[in-house]
C-alpha cells in the first residue's frame, strides 16, 4: 500500500473561507492583447463545476472488496489499515490506526478515518484526538483543494486515491510463470481454496515483471534489495493475499495485504450532516492567511482597463502598495524613481500558468532590462479552483520574481483596474502608468516594453 500523501493536506490543515473568485477563460471567453498577447482569462463571477463522474475509473474496480493491510517492523505492527470501495455509488472509505504513517510527524498516536464521495468530489476526514475547535467529529474537504496543492487534476487525484488505498483486483496469473516461482500448495481461507505461490529475489527486478509488488511494498525499490513474496491466488489468478518480506535499514519489514469478501456488495455510509463541519469553519491556525495577504494601498484607483479603447490610465499615478510575500517578507510597489512592471497572476488561469513558465525561463536565461524592476501580484485566489494553492504553484515553478499576496477581495488587482489575467502594468520613472496590457506577452514584447520605461 502506498502512503496516502494527498490526505496530508486535507486532514492536517484547517483553512478559512475565500472571497469570491473569478472564472477561467472557459467560463468567460478568451481574447488577445492588443500588443501581442496570446491569451487572457477575463474576470467574472465564479460558477460551480459540474459534478464529477466515475467514468475514468476502471469498471473492474466497482464493488471489488474490502481489504486489510498491516505493516510490521521487527515483529511490531506499526500500521494497520482497512478500506473498501463502492463505486456503484462512487464511495470509498479508508481507516488506519496511526495517522503518522499517512500524515507524517505530528500525528503519532491519532488514528484516521476517511470517506470519499466522488460524486461530489469531497472527502470526509476524522482524526480522533485532534482539537479542531468544534464538536463535529468529521471535516469535509473539497478534492479540488487537495488536487491543486498536489499539482494534479481532480480526475488524476481520484484515480491515484483509488490506486493507492483501494482494494485492487490484480491479475497475478503471470506470477506463476515467473522464474523461481514455487507452488507451495493449496490452502483454505474463509472456506475458499487458494493456490499459494512464493518467489524470492531482488525487488526491483521482480517489480519489472510485476509492478504491483513495488506499489504494495510502499518503499523505494532500491532501498530494499532482496525480498520474499508470497501470493495466494484465486482460480482465475486474482490476488487474495499478498505478503512481502524484506530487510530495510537492518530491520525486518513485513507488508501483508488481505482482500476480503471478493465480489460481495459493499455498503459505505456518509457521516450524518450534524456531525460534519466544513474546513472553512474550523478553528485554529488558518493557512489561508498564508495565501491572502495584508495589503496597504495609497493613492487613487486606476480606471478599469479596456483593450478596445485608448487607456485612460496612461499618465496617471500608479497606486503605491505595501504587502508581503509567501514568506511574510515585505514587498512594495512605490514611487521611488525606479520603473516597474507589475504582473498580476491567478493560480487557476492557464494563461498565467504558461506565462509564469515563459517569463521564468526568460529570466533564467538572462532576460530583463537593467534598471527596471519586475514585481508580481498573486490574486484571484480561490481554493475551489484548479492549481491551488498559489504559494505551492509558484514554488514548483521556481518563480524568482518578488510576489505580493493580494487580499481576499483582490484589492490590489482592482486598484490597478484589472479585469483579466494575466494583467501587466508598466510604470515609468515618475511613478505614472506608461502601458497596461491584458493577456500573455511574448518575451520580445515584454523586453521591448520594459525598454520604453528604462531610465
Amino acid at each position: 500500500m502506498k502512503p496516502l500523501a494527498p490526505i496530508v493536506i486535507a486532514a492536517a490543515l484547517a483553512v478559512g473561507a475565500c472571497g469570491d473568485g473569478v472564472s477561467s477563460a472557459d467560463a468567460a471567453g478568451e481574447t488577445t492583447s492588443t500588443i501581442g498577447s496570446v491569451g487572457v482569462s477575463t474576470a467574472a463571477p465564479t460558477t460551480d463545476a459540474a459534478p464529477a463522474t466515475a467514468s475514468s475509473i476502471p469498471a473492474e474496480l466497482l464493488n471489488t472488496s474490502r481489504f486489510e493491510t498491516t505493516v510490521a517492523i521487527d515483529g511490531e505492527v506499526v500500521l494497520s489499515a482497512s478500506g473498501a470501495i463502492d463505486l456503484d455509488n462512487e464511495l470509498m472509505e479508508f481507516s488506519a490506526n496511526s495517522a503518522q504513517m499517512i500524515l507524517g510527524p505530528g500525528f503519532e498516536t491519532d488514528p484516521i478515518d476517511a470517506v470519499f464521495d466522488f460524486s461530489n468530489d469531497v472527502v470526509y476526514v476524522m482524526i480522533d484526538g485532534r482539537d479542531t475547535g468544534t464538536t463535529a467529529p468529521w471535516v469535509v474537504v473539497d478534492l479540488a483543494f487537495i488536487a491543486g496543492a498536489s499539482d494534479t487534476t481532480v480526475d488524476e487525484l481520484r484515480d491515484e486515491l483509488i490506486g493507492s488505498i483501494g482494494p485492487q483486483p490484480y491479475d497475478w496469473s503471470d506470477f506463476t510463470e515467473l522464474e523461481n516461482a514455487r507452488h507451495l500448495g493449496s490452502e483454505i481461507i474463509d472456506g475458499d481454496r487458494y493456490d499459494h505461490y512464493r518467489i524470492g529475489g531482488d525487488l526491483a527486478e521482480i517489480a519489472e515483471q510485476v509492478p504491483e509488488l513495488g506499489e504494495l511494498a510502499g518503499v523505494e525499490l532500491e532501498a530494499v534489495g532482496d525480498v520474499v513474496v508470497d501470493v495466494w491466488l484465486t482460480a482465475d489468478g486474482q490476488g487474495r493475499r499478498i505478503k512481502v518480506t524484506f530487510q530495510m535499514d537492518g530491520a525486518a519489514v513485513v507488508s501483508d495485504m488481505n482482500v476480503l469478501s471478493i465480489g460481495a456488495p459493499i455498503v459505505i455510509e456518509l457521516p450524518p450532516p450534524d456531525e460534519v463541519v466544513a474546513l472553512a469553519d474550523l478553528g485554529g491556525d488558518d493557512p489561508m492567511e498564508g495565501e491572502f495577504g495584508p495589503v496597504t494601498i495609497t493613492g487613487a484607483s486606476l480606471p478599469t482597463y479596456a483593450a478596445d479603447a485608448a487607456d485612460p490610465a496612461v499618465g496617471l499615478p500608479a497606486p503605491e502598495v505595501r504587502g508581503v510575500d509567501f514568506n511574510d517578507v515585505t514587498v512594495e510597489i512605490e514611487n521611488d524613481g525606479v520603473p516597474k512592471v507589475v504582473l498580476f497572476l491567478a493560480h487557476w488561469c492557464p494563461h498565467c500558468q504558461a506565462e509564469v513558465g515563459l517569463v521564468q525561463a526568460w529570466l533564467d536565461a538572462g532576460g530583463g532590462v537593467e534598471g527596471v524592476e519586475l514585481v508580481s501580484v498573486a490574486t484571484g485566489m480561490n481554493e475551489t479552483r484548479p492549481n491551488w494553492p498559489t504559494s505551492a504553484w509558484l514554488r514548483r515553478e521556481g518563480w524568482t520574481v518578488p510576489v505580493i499576496r493580494d487580499g481576499p477581495d483582490y484589492e490590489v488587482f482592482y486598484a490597478y483596474g484589472g479585469n483579466a489575467f494575466p494583467f501587466y502594468t508598466f510604470i515609468d520613472t515618475n511613478g505614472d502608468v506608461a502601458v497596461r496590457a491584458a493577456g500573455r506577452l511574448s518575451t520580445d514584447d515584454l523586453q521591448a516594453l520594459m525598454e520604453t520605461i528604462a531610465p
